[in-house]
């Protein structure tokens, strides 16, 4: 169950949810549209890695995968709960 819970929270919550949902979409592209200058987003998203929000469904998507990675946190949250209860 340790390996399942840290596989899980490393994968689908960390990577894939916070860093991929979170900063490579939700992040760029509230500090894109809040006009944060330039520079700054491009010390923050250096291209050629990252690209300017210029696809719609791609960005929403993208952004989609944070809450995503929140949901499969607190379903594991429960099932934790209940491992550790002995259920």
């Amino acid at each position: 169950m340790w390996v399942f819970i840290l596989v899980t929270l490393l994968v689908p919550v960390a990577w894939i949810g916070l860093f991929e949902g979170g900063y490579n979409h939700l992040v760029k592209n509230a500090l894109f549209f809040a006009g944060v200058p330039r520079a700054t987003f491009d010390r923050l998203f250096p291209p050629p890695t990252y690209e300017l929000p210029n696809d719609f469904w791609f960005e929403v998507t993208g952004a989609v995968q944070f809450f995503i990675g929140l949901y499969v946190l607190y379903c594991l949250v429960g099932l934790w709960k209940d491992w550790r209860a002995g259920g």
